[in-house]
This record gives structure tokens, C-alpha cells and sequence, in this order.
């Protein structure tokens, strides 16, 4: 699955917000390291702390107890979104669990070909959209909860009707067919399957309507 540059971007910018968010939560104050500069010294100031990152190819994030540096994380840029942390202090494991646990979403997420359900995606807290499918994540589905795909057996998801309407008409053919054994063709004409579809497709949603009040 291609991702865009501007979501690439975007997701690196996911991860190293919550890293950098998680050492602030901790009580650590943060340093950045451009390979030739320190840009950032000591800062508690969110903003300032990533504003000072991606000036160059790789960021070293340096993480202090007070003026003790407890270790690193090392950003490479350009990658796969899920590996923009290239390495990072053993000491400062406990302290990532949450980042270490997004950037294994996000690698799952631009692994799958096709999204099917909200929890494979990534979504932007600005467009709503997946970064990596392009899904819209809008208002709760009232009957489902899903915001960007339907549950599976949910009666918005016109793709769960469709299996149930193609299900309901072989079963009716067969039906038939057993009922009339003598019978050895089930031709039907263009317009009668499509009046035979429509029907079907008509009498799940009646059904839907009347056993499930919300499906209007």
C-alpha cells in the first residue's frame, strides 16, 4: 500500500509526539540533538521540543533527570512511518510503552491491503481520514458505533445486505428447483433477475425496518 509523503510525515509526527509527550508525563525534560547542534536544551515545552526536530536526516532526543541524561532516542526520517525511531536507551523502555505500542499499530496498519474495520486505522486528528487507507472517521454509526466502517453484522453495511441478498436468492432458486425436480434448467430473463434482486433487496430492508426500529 502506498502511503503519501504528506501522511508518511504525518505519521513519524504521531510517533514522535508521543514520545516526546510520554518523557514530558515522566518528569523528564528534553534536549535535541541535530548531529552537529543542540538545537533545544533542557525544554519542557512540547511544541518547541518537535518544532526543533526534522531540520535534518536523523534527530538524537536526548531525555534528562534533572541535568542527568537518563539516554536517547535516535529519529531517522524517511523510512516506513512505524520505524521513525531507529534506537533508543535500554533505560528509557519503560517510559515508551504507549509510542512502542503506536508504531506497532501503525506497521500493522500499513501492512493490511485493504482496511475493513476502525481499529486497523490511523486517523488524523485534522481530516479525520485514515493516513493510510483514506477513510473518512466521522459521526458514530448509531446502531454499530463504527465511525469509519460498519460491524460486520451491522444493518447499515450495505456489503453484509449484499451477502444476504445473494444468499437469500440461491437459496430460493434451490428451492424451487427441489420442488420441481422434473425441471432441469433455472434460466431467468435480464429483466426478471434484476426485478428478482430488487425485490430481495426489498423485502431484507422491510424486514430490517420492522425487527430493528433504528433501520428506517
Amino acid at each position: 500500500m502506498t502511503i503519501s509523503n504528506d501522511n508518511r510525515l504525518e505519521l513519524e509526527a504521531l510517533i514522535m509526539r508521543s514520545a516526546i509527550s510520554e518523557f514530558l508525563e515522566a518528569g523528564f525534560n528534553l534536549s535535541v540533538f541535530d548531529g552537529e547542534d543542540t538545537t533545544v536544551k533542557h525544554s519542557t515545552n512540547a511544541e518547541e521540543i518537535f518544532n526543533a526536530l526534522r531540520s535534518t536526516d536523523e534527530d538524537y532526543l536526548r531525555v534528562f533527570r534533572d541535568t542527568t541524561r537518563m539516554g536517547s532516542v535516535i529519529f531517522v526520517y524517511g523510512n516506513e512511518p512505524g520505524v521513525v525511531i531507529n534506537d533508543y536507551s535500554t533505560a528509557l523502555e519503560p517510559f515508551l510503552t504507549k509510542t512502542t505500542a503506536l508504531a506497532d499499530q501503525i506497521n500493522d496498519a500499513a501492512a493490511n491491503e485493504e482496511h475493513t474495520k476502525d481499529e486497523q486505522c490511523i486517523v488524523s486528528p485534522a481530516t479525520n481520514l485514515c493516513l493510510i487507507c483514506g477513510v473518512e472517521h466521522g459521526d458514530e454509526c448509531p446502531r454499530c458505533g463504527g465511525k469509519g466502517f460498519h460491524a460486520e453484522d451491522c444493518p447499515s453495511n450495505d456489503a453484509k445486505i449484499d451477502s444476504v441478498v445473494e444468499d437469500a436468492q440461491l437459496a430460493c432458486c434451490a428451492s424451487v428447483a427441489k420442488a420441481f425436480p422434473r425441471i432441469t434448467t433455472g434460466d431467468f430473463g435480464p429483466a426478471e433477475t434484476i426485478d428478482f434482486k430488487e425485490a430481495c433487496y426489498a423485502a431484507v430492508r422491510t424486514w430490517l425496518s420492522l425487527n430493528e426500529p433504528e433501520v428506517r
